[in-house]
């Protein structure tokens, strides 16, 4: 059974908390006077640039964009924000969760870099003992380096010695 992935549940839960908390933004913001200027400034502004992306791609040229009212620009403004605080919490939990795949990337590889230079010493020691071993007689080398006796072991009969009995 695979291990549950906690830090993908722990994410969606805070996507999951982010949409109430957008709400709560947009509700506080929407109280005071300087932040409801704000909302107001953002929402024309988001209104004036969707009316001219809309009337550019229809093909006609943009005379005047008549302003929203404060109310309909405010809300807009609210949802604006509300949209831009879901998609920065999102946003930072990828950039997290990327950079966690890229820590355990990194952790992945050091420990293969640390496997072939294990293998890398194994093989120098093993060409070590290869070079050694040509210099003595052949069956002296073979006896070192198995540490087996060259001859087969007297009384075994020749089927008793394969590995396959037929």
């Amino acid at each position: 059974m695979a291990p549950l992935p906690l830090a993908k549940l722990a994410s969606l839960f805070i996507k999951t908390l982010a949409k109430p908390a957008a709400k709560k933004i947009k509700l506080e913001c929407s109280r005071f006077q300087p932040t409801q200027d704000l909302l107001v400034g953002i929402g024309q502004t988001t209104h004036i640039i969707t009316s001219r992306m809309t009337i550019w791609s229809e093909g006609y040229t943009v005379r005047m964009i008549k302003p929203l009212q404060r109310e309909t620009a405010m809300t807009r403004g609210a949802e604006l924000v509300g949209e831009g605080f879901i998609f920065l919490v999102a946003g930072g939990l990828v950039v997290w969760e990327y950079n966690k795949k890229a820590d355990e990337d990194n952790k992945k590889k050091v420990v293969a870099k640390e496997k072939i230079e294990n293998l890398d010493a194994r093989i120098e020691a093993l060409e070590q003992r290869i070079k050694i071993n040509i210099e003595l007689p052949v069956e002296d080398s073979l006896k070192q380096s198995m540490d087996l006796p060259i001859d087969p072991p007297q009384g075994y009969s020749k089927s008793e010695r394969r590995w396959w009995p037929f």
